[in-house]
């Protein structure tokens, strides 16, 4: 069994995020969301592991694809579920990395 799931960011979606829903565009935290947060951190969680995102190379992340995506995922899953203890941030800035755990907690 894999110790961890991964999300390789800029491989798999896209080096320049932006926007909280659908309607501001293909690459916005919603988006990312439905196609690949959410799956894979059900799989993550449902599997007891990690679910590991990498973020290296991307050239920012927008407060409101952080809304979108991030605090989208505990509004689904519930507060309770202790999404900051199955998420593990990778290649970001600490200011990035704030806003990120802001998000999820």
């Amino acid at each position: 069994m894999s110790k961890e799931i991964t999300i390789n960011f800029v491989e798999e979606f896209t080096d320049a995020p932006g926007g909280r829903t659908s309607s501001d565009g293909d690459y916005s935290g919603q988006v990312f969301l439905g196609r690949l947060l959410l799956p894979r951190y059900l799989q993550a969680s449902q599997s007891g592991v990690k679910l590991v995102i990498n973020f290296d190379g991307v050239w920012g992340l927008p407060v409101s694809f952080i809304d979108g995506a991030f605090t989208g995922l505990v509004r689904m899953v519930g507060k309770h579920s202790n999404v900051a203890d199955t998420l593990v941030f990778e290649g970001v800035s600490d200011d990035m990395r704030k806003n990120l755990n802001d998000a999820i907690k």
